[in-house]
């Protein structure tokens, strides 16, 4: 047996019996009940949670889900802490809630900017929000902290309008039951246009209010005895919409057959389900994905306006799972399962072993051919870089071989006594694994942006990077010096992304609140350099980064021959800093008229 076959023999042992075990161990699952309240009546704008339960995704985590369309005189906070259902989607406005007393915890942002409006019809009366003192607004109670806000900045107390509650009917707006009505953009604005009817839009992002949209909060108790179910129910809605964002047909097709009492014409779904995804933004974030530093900024703004108490903390809110997998692994694993884990640790020690065994006898043997032959130099350092890219692709798939052994491992959890929460528990585990795969893949396969032919080096960077501010809320200093035109595609794209990719760890890793990014085209010394620095965190040197990012990164300047060093403290930031040779783009010769 050759080498090639030992190792494929490693690398499958162990799942093999892992799975034989799984299909003796495995057994259905009952399902729990548990209800969602949405803030709005059914439409795109909660296709996600749609999409996870007609997909199967609660069901396959355990969950009978009951979704409810918001009706008229609705307390949806006051449900939610009753008991009456265990979900809300709602807005940054459950801030005031929880000041007030209410015992709730966010689970997720859906919306990373908040399509809530203000909507008049054109009257020559009102131009401006301040023109509304005085008049009736229809708002959902509970819903509008964004309006509030907008107002109190625009000089309309909470006394200096006639408040209503939302009716939930545009008719009361066009009959002139009210002055202003709370709406979405990506929906009621479309059936003024289909009546032609004039309107106005008042956007609380025009007052400086640009707060998260949806989110999906739970009630404490919910965290504190079902958090299991809690982490559960929140992955599978974000797998959710994940796939109602990838189907857009699809969805709607579900919504008109399933979700649509208000009859809503499929041309006013595409239009929501297109002003939706620009505003969920899931090819910047993760759907579901919330800044601490974002979500303080919103509660001192509430706080700025005399909305929420000067001592307001936002941080006990945020729900943050605790780790419960070797935990799980510990409690319900037989002792068997607990052997061919290690079984499968071993095997893979022992494929490492001999991965570094084969490059230290290649590259000694390179060492040897060096010193007699000088143009075997660059083929030692070519050899060299390949191995430690074939060690990486080597350990990768092992590591992915792994991932895959545990979670069938957990996956045999439904061998245990009560099978309920247990079997969910394992289901969820394997789906996040999968889930874990993709998102690595999507990651590095990503193509070379079109910003950058289209647009250029610079208005490509700057606008990845204002998407990346609104998200993170962290501010960018980014200045050039020289000439940036006629780069060539190769240093264009490997300035992109390099810029992309340490912007996506200060996101992930550097907690820091400002990042300052400089590029220099020296002609002198025929140089591009850049410089890329964070007032984050840091990390101790000592203890060399092995990141995909930073390994990418420098694999990149290495691969057109450039500089790269890196810089950190703990508790003083990271500075990046790269050269590349000024290669630019050859112009071609001018046309010239052959003479007759």
């Amino acid at each position: 047996m050759n080498s090639t076959h030992a190792i494929t023999a490693h690398r499958l042992l162990p799942t093999s019996l892992l799975l034989a075990l799984l299909l003796l161990l495995s057994v259905p699952a009952s399902a729990e009940p548990v209800v969602l309240q949405l803030k709005w009546k059914h439409q795109f704008q909660f296709a996600g949670f749609y999409m996870a339960k007609e997909k199967g995704y609660y069901r396959d985590a355990g969950l009978d889900v009951e979704i409810r369309q918001l009706e008229p005189d609705t307390d949806i906070t006051h449900g939610l802490n009753n008991g009456d259902y265990n979900y809300l989607v709602t807005d940054p406005g459950i801030l005031k809630d929880a000041a007030a007393g209410a015992p709730v915890r966010i689970l997720a942002a859906i919306f990373q900017h908040s399509p809530l409006a203000l909507m008049t019809l054109e009257r020559p009366d009102i131009h401006k929000l301040a023109d509304l003192r005085g008049k009736r607004i229809m708002m959902l109670p509970g819903m509008s902290a964004h309006i509030d806000a907008a107002l109190a900045i625009a000089g309309v107390g909470a006394g200096d309008f006639i408040r209503l509650r939302n009716s939930l009917d545009l008719n009361d707006l066009i009959d002139g039951r009210t002055d202003a009505f709370s709406v979405y953009i990506s929906d009621q604005p479309y059936q003024l246009e289909l009546k032609g009817i004039h309107y106005q839009l008042f956007l609380p992002a025009d007052y400086g209010i640009d707060f998260y949209g949806d989110i999906l909060v739970t009630s404490n108790d919910e965290v504190l005895h079902h958090a299991e179910r809690a982490q559960t129910f929140t992955d599978a809605s974000m797998r959710g919409w994940q796939y109602a964002l990838d189907h857009i047909d699809e969805t709607i097709d579900v919504i008109e057959q399933k979700y649509n009492p208000q009859h809503l014409p499929r041309a006013q779904l595409l239009y929501e389900a297109k002003k939706a995804k620009a505003m969920i933004l899931s090819d910047v974030v993760q759907i579901g994905y919330m800044s601490h530093h974002r979500w303080q900024k919103i509660a001192e703004t509430y706080i700025s306006l005399g909305l929420l108490p000067p001592n307001f903390q936002v941080d006990s809110l945020i729900y943050r799972p605790e780790p419960g997998l070797m935990d799980a692994i510990k409690q319900h694993i037989w002792s068997i399962t607990i052997a061919l884990f290690l079984l499968t640790a071993l095997l893979l020690t022992l494929h490492i072993q001999r991965l570094q065994r084969v490059v230290r006898t290649r590259t000694d043997h390179l060492l040897q051919r060096e010193q007699t032959n000088r143009l075997l130099t660059q083929r030692l350092i070519t050899t060299s870089d390949d191995e430690r890219r074939f060690i990486s692709h080597e350990l990768h798939d092992e590591l992915g071989q792994s991932l895959t052994a545990i979670s069938t491992l957990t996956a045999m959890i439904k061998g245990e006594s009560s099978q309920g929460r247990v079997i969910a528990h394992a289901d969820h585990i394997s789906v996040t694994v999968k889930q874990l795969f993709e998102l690595v893949r999507k990651i590095l396969t990503r193509i070379n942006p079109d910003m950058l032919d289209t647009s250029g080096l610079i208005l490509g960077l700057q606008a990845m990077m204002a998407d990346w501010r609104k998200i993170t809320q962290i501010e960018i200093d980014f200045s050039t010096a020289g000439s940036m035109e006629n780069l060539s595609d190769a240093l264009n794209t490997t300035l992109f992304r390099i810029v992309q990719e340490s912007l996506t760890n200060v996101m992930r890793h550097a907690s820091a609140s400002h990042v300052s990014i400089r590029i220099a085209a020296l002609e002198n010394t025929q140089k591009i350099e850049l410089e890329i620095s964070d007032d984050g965190i840091g990390f101790d040197m000592s203890q060399s980064p092995t990141g995909v990012g930073l390994t990418t990164i420098r694999e990149r300047v290495y691969a057109l021959k450039g500089e790269y060093s890196l810089h950190s403290t703990p508790g003083h930031g990271v500075r990046l800093f790269i050269s590349l040779p000024l290669r630019r783009k050859q112009s071609p010769p001018p046309f010239q008229v052959a003479a007759d």
